[in-house]
């Protein structure tokens, strides 16, 4: 298996019910063994010669990351507790092992589509809203590091959660490119998801 898919993003494992609360936990102390590992700063090597400012940014970096881990941790009870968004997942996971070119999801796209399933899920189920599900998120990695395929899930998740809810019609979701090029290269990405 390529390096950069971790074991416990393997769409093969994502798409089994019972599993996929193990590992996104799995997943989620990782997350959280880090954030304790950031914050121990005292005598830390990484923060020896920061000035004020820098230890600041450092810090904020971490508070950052602390709220990431926080709504994962919501997008697992969601999946937890609303069977309708369990099932999209276990779903998209099977979608995306029959129609992409490789393993499972990598860490970060992951966490993103975990992360924002409250965004999708509190349309339905309000008492999921969170204050973060008001606020777009944009994704910053180089071309090729997996933009693509993030939000393609989140897309296909509320595409299936949508018709496991009962939809039968209506737009889940708009995508727009600025070049042509790019966009027929997307559109082929998703159809052959």
């Amino acid at each position: 298996m390529n390096e950069e898919y971790n074991d416990v993003t393997r769409f093969e494992l994502l798409q089994q019910p019972d599993e996929i609360i193990p590992a996104l936990r799995d997943i989620l102390h990782g997350m959280q063994d880090y954030y304790d590992d950031w914050k121990s700063t005292e005598g830390d090597p990484r923060t020896e010669g920061l000035d004020p400012d820098e230890l600041k940014e450092y810090e904020a970096a971490a508070e950052e990351f602390a709220d990431e881990i926080e709504y994962f941790e919501r997008g697992i009870t969601i999946l937890e507790e609303v069977d309708e968004a369990r099932r999209a997942f276990a779903l998209m996971n099977r979608t995306f092992e029959r129609g992409a070119d490789y393993p499972g999801w990598r860490l970060f796209q992951i966490v993103f589509i975990v992360g924002n399933l409250g965004a999708i899920v509190s349309r339905e189920f309000p008492e999921y809203r969170a204050a973060k599900d008001e606020r777009a998120e944009v994704l910053w990695f180089p071309t090729g590091g997996g933009k693509t395929a993030a939000y393609q899930g989140l897309i296909v998740f509320n595409l299936l959660f949508d018709r496991i809810r009962g939809k039968e019609q209506g737009v889940t979701g708009w995508i727009r490119f600025p070049l042509r090029l790019l966009g027929k290269q997307q559109k082929d990405r998703f159809l052959s998801i």
